[in-house]
């Protein structure tokens, strides 16, 4: 791989495809306050402490491109009981693939495609953006319902149901319950 590479300031890096030598290209980012707000908002956590990222990208099937990368996040997010801040720390790794876009006039033609593994995305005329493939990532990381640690319970202390108290006991195991029992003592108008 190839040194690293300074990033603008900021938390966008666009990377075109003829910016990526054979032997690939591995870059850092770690996103500035101003970022970390930005991307906070944009979001709808309360805050981001820090954001950083190492990516490396490389050739695929000719003209693609492949995004290999692992992502650190410190986020507060609103708890959705009483909405007090929850922090989370957050790490993930992350593949994706980017094809060329097929233009017109070129034709269908077959293509090698493994079940297994995600379809590819279109590779963007004006590259794809780093920062943004990083936040991506982060929003399908996050906790969608983050609970501060006093809303959430423990399974020890969790209360049965009410009518739930003899569920299990000894008396009810060999006992099958007859959903027609409460007829049994139905009266129909004139019987006696």
């Amino acid at each position: 791989m190839s040194d690293d590479i300074s990033t603008p300031s900021g938390f966008s890096r666009v990377v075109l495809r003829d910016d990526v030598p054979a032997a690939g290209l591995r870059l850092k980012l770690d996103a500035d306050s101003a970022a970390c707000a930005v991307v906070a908002e944009r979001l709808g956590l309360l805050s981001i402490d820090s954001l950083s990222t190492q990516v490396e990208v490389f050739p695929w099937r000719k003209m693609g491109l492949t995004v290999e990368g692992t992502f650190s996040a410190d986020v507060t997010q609103a708890c959705v009981v009483s909405l007090e801040p929850v922090q989370a720390s957050l790490s993930q790794t992350f593949v994706l693939r980017y094809r060329p876009l097929v233009l017109e006039g070129e034709g269908n033609r077959e293509v090698a495609v493994n079940p297994l593994e995600d379809e590819p995305e279109n590779l963007p005329e004006a590259g794809i953006d780093l920062g943004e493939i990083v936040a991506e990532q982060l929003v399908l990381a996050l906790d969608p319902y983050p609970k501060a640690p006093e809303h959430v319970r423990a399974k020890a202390a969790h209360k049965p149901m009410v009518g739930a108290e003899d569920v299990g006991s000894s008396e009810t195991l060999g006992k099958k319950d007859n959903p027609f029992d409460v007829l049994k003592n139905f009266k129909l108008n004139g019987d006696k």
